[in-house]
């Protein structure tokens, strides 16, 4: 079950404690009903909430009187937490000892050679990676070339806006950042998402930007299934009797993964992930995740030359 841990330090009082409720009010309390309850008088009655999400644990402060901090900056919007987070709340220290989105009743011998790392080798045998642990169902397929349904197109036409500014406006390895981060927040149901780059001899791919800010979560043989067929597709986990280590760690129920390429050129991959077991993605996700792809690889060209 989804859980977050907290290490509080309150003015005269230390403690620790772990709430599995989709959401926890925080503040010295009063006439409010709060899940935490701090004694601390730079506290206002009613803080700031912590909250689940698919994608992970979020905090917002609820217009309290001193603010809230992250990390030892103000916080202006609702934004997500990890573990190892600290927040700042009047003189209150709430460090984030687990943030953990998991189901621990689920089965979790699901997935195959899902494995960390941040590059593929793209010919030879990997340099012995362990052989497949699990079986993936292609529940949707579609060639990279097809285009987004108007709809999705609409819905992301700030989103490719933005792309572009920061692609074509800063270095790659300042712009690719936002990119991610950006893919993440507008495909609701994504947690997860890797961009690999091809190095310049054509052997290995390089995980150039991920989201979040840990180490990325790669399947080998999805990306190479990806630039063999030149296509997109969206894909799902079987349960399979055989214990996966890196399945059971990195626990993803489903993805999306699509080629980044233009003209003749082969530039990576793009691929996004969720750890949730109610994750589905629909024909329309993969469409706009294809036209995502398709100018990303646009501008990745374009920003080399």
């Amino acid at each position: 079950m989804p859980s977050i841990s907290l290490s509080i330090k309150s003015p005269n009082v230390d403690w620790s404690v772990t709430f599995k409720e989709p959401e926890i009010l925080i503040g010295r309390g009063g006439e409010n009903h709060t899940h935490l309850k701090l004694p601390d008088p730079m506290v206002s009655r009613m803080h700031g909430r912590l909250w689940l999400r698919p994608d992970g644990f979020w905090y917002e402060d609820t217009n309290s009187t001193h603010g809230s901090q992250l990390n030892d900056d103000p916080l202006k919007e609702p934004t997500r937490v990890h573990t190892g987070d600290v927040l700042m709340l009047g003189e209150s220290k709430l460090s984030i000892e687990r943030a953990d989105i998991s189901d621990d009743d689920l089965d979790l011998d699901e997935l195959f050679d899902v494995h960390i790392r941040d590059r593929v080798l793209l010919s030879g045998d990997g340099g012995g990676n362990p052989k497949p642990c699990g079986q993936i169902k292609v529940l949707a397929q579609q060639s990279s070339t097809t285009t987004a349904t108007k709809s999705a197109t609409k819905i992301a036409t700030d989103f490719f806006g933005k792309m572009a500014n920061d692609i074509s406006s800063k270095e790659l390895n300042e712009g690719l950042p936002l990119v991610i981060e950006d893919i993440v927040s507008l495909l609701d149901q994504v947690e997860r998402s890797v961009i690999l780059l091809t190095e310049p001899s054509g052997q290995e791919l390089v995980a150039a930007s991920y989201y979040p800010a840990h180490e990325p979560a790669i399947s080998t043989t999805l990306i190479k299934k990806t630039l063999d067929e030149k296509k997109a597709f969206i894909w799902e986990s079987h349960q399979n009797p055989v214990m996966s280590a890196s399945a059971k760690r990195l626990k993803i129920k489903a993805g999306l993964y699509s080629p980044l390429t233009f003209g003749s050129h082969h530039i990576g991959v793009l691929c996004a992930d969720s750890t949730s077991p109610s994750a589905h993605f629909n024909e329309e996700d993969l469409s706009l995740f294809i036209s995502i792809s398709q100018v990303l690889s646009a501008l990745i060209l374009a920003n080399r030359k």
